[in-house]
């Protein structure tokens, strides 16, 4: 007997109220909610540099975005190729490099930014793009990746299929059978795992002292909506004020209404610290069975740095992971900062589908492959944890 075929359907705002009736009641919390949102109300509601388009992808009864890329300027990194492999990148050595000359960036960058910039690069198909920063993992069987490449390719004949952020450590699964059908992968970034099962974390002193932090100097916890939904403009405040002043506007400028729906919706869990009744440090996440992974972070940029503000809100979700017995996910980023503190790092990748492309658009997908592997030439992953006793 032949193997059923994949149940795949896509849903517009127009049709969106069809899509509950092929979602299954097992959906992540908080999902159909928060992706009946982007698709109803359109993301730049939520994200102020998110224009592009989302629609609802229904597979076998899973619902997760599918956002349609756009060749706009000023698009968050989640959301824009370019963004993510040229923009931020400049950045980033701007500002790690602050003594070499920008002219002399911009000359050594010409070339990829001309090729980018004269491109359709951003016109891609995102699977499973939350607009997140680190997305939910996708289980997806080979027969149902293949089917759903061979749709979107058919549906999107001019634009490639993108799976962004996949972990070859735990996304292991769909990363083979994204391989086997002929996706290529540029490297994205690196994130980092933090083990802390059956207690290993608190072999680090580091983190036995961040632990300590909040009793030491006087901060109260508080978690979930019901603790939180009056301060969604501070938590959104912070986050602002961390990732787009401190850092870059590449970075999803994620608005109040955002902060309200996922708060609300339970799709991120909030924990938060206060001290006076004032919110001064948060983090959230989602989670499994066997990851957690933490999202938005932020805290008050005008208390004294050795109050430890950071260290407290990535304490937050290592004790949360802790309590749960899973491997957590800190993402990228203060790289020094989690290594020392026991993380792995992991090579995360962007896989990309362009056989259904024309040979010219296909050479600009090879090209972008070589440089990301000439810029990262790490390892996939680097003592990376087992899951496989999960």
């Amino acid at each position: 007997m032949s193997p059923r075929a994949t149940r795949i359907a896509v849903f517009d705002r127009e049709r969106l109220s069809g899509m509950l009736e092929c979602v299954h009641g097992s959906a992540r919390q908080g999902a159909v909610e928060y992706v009946s949102a982007l698709v109803g109300d359109g993301p730049e509601v939520y994200l102020d540099n998110a224009k592009v388009t989302a629609l609802a992808l229904v597979v076998d009864g899973r619902v997760v975005p599918l956002i349609l890329g756009a060749r706009e300027s000023g698009n968050a990194a989640v959301c824009s190729l370019r963004a993510h492999y040229v923009d931020y990148t400049l950045h980033e050595f701007a500002r790690r490099h602050p003594r070499v000359p920008g002219w002399l960036v911009g000359t050594l960058s010409a070339p990829l930014q001309a090729l980018l910039g004269s491109s359709d690069v951003d016109d891609a198909v995102f699977v499973n793009n939350w607009l997140l920063t680190t997305n939910p993992p996708l289980q997806l069987t080979e027969p149902q990746t293949a089917e759903l490449t061979e749709m979107l390719t058919a549906r999107y004949p001019r634009r490639a299929i993108v799976f962004r952020s996949i972990n070859p450590v735990l996304d292991e699964r769909l990363f083979a059978n994204l391989r086997k059908i002929g996706y290529a992968f540029l490297r994205a970034r690196t994130v980092y795992l933090l083990d802390t099962r059956e207690g290993r974390h608190l072999r680090h002193q580091n983190v036995r002292t961040d632990l300590k932090l909040p009793r030491q100097t006087g901060y109260c916890r508080r978690a979930g909506a019901a603790a939180l939904r009056n301060e969604v403009t501070r938590l959104t405040e912070l986050y602002r004020g961390l990732y787009l002043a401190k850092h870059t506007p590449l970075n999803p400028a994620y608005t109040e209404e955002f902060v309200r729906l996922t708060l609300e919706s339970g799709f991120l869990a909030y924990l938060a610290l206060t001290r006076h009744h004032r919110v001064e440090s948060f983090a959230s996440y989602f989670a499994d069975r066997a990851v957690m992974t933490g999202s938005l972070i932020g805290y008050d940029r005008q208390r004294p740095t050795d109050v430890g503000l950071y260290r407290q809100a990535v304490a937050l979700l290592v004790a949360e992971a802790a309590e749960r017995e899973v491997i957590l996910n800190l993402s990228a980023g203060a790289g020094s900062f989690k290594m020392y503190r026991g993380c792995s790092a992991v090579q995360e990748f962007d896989a990309v589908y362009c056989a259904h492309l024309p040979a010219q658009r296909r050479a600009l997908w090879h090209t972008l492959g070589r440089i990301t592997r000439a810029r990262s030439r790490r390892s996939a992953s680097i003592n990376a944890p087992n899951l496989s006793s999960v």
